[in-house]
């Protein structure tokens, strides 16, 4: 019960302390050429990734902990596409409450 305490005051302070805004200067810094190319060739490897886990999921039976697994896999994804980062706090919601339930049902 203490590591479940644990996590969440750590994913307090981290939500705390996250800059809210970007400054002018990193939003300048990422408008350059290979701000376009990079997140694309980033995607590579989490998407290779999300197959070889999609792929595991579904060869055992469902549970929790496969549910958790989609979505550890699917966090580089969201992060690396910035409209998709509004998605993050319910997939960490998601992987949270299904490493709970995968822990307590087990």
């Amino acid at each position: 019960m203490a590591w479940i305490v644990s996590m969440v005051i750590i994913a307090s302070l981290m939500f705390l302390f996250t800059p809210q805004r970007a400054t002018r200067e990193s939003e300048s810094r990422v408008a350059g050429l290979n701000a376009t190319n990079q997140p694309k060739l980033l995607m590579i490897l989490p998407l290779l990734v999300m197959t070889w886990v999609a792929v595991k999921a579904f060869s055992m039976p469902l549970s929790f902990f496969s549910l958790a697994m989609i979505s550890f896999a699917a966090t580089p994804m969201v992060l690396l596409i910035p409209k998709w980062r509004n998605a993050l706090p319910p997939l960490a919601l998601l992987s949270l409450v299904s490493v709970i339930l995968g822990i307590v049902l087990n």
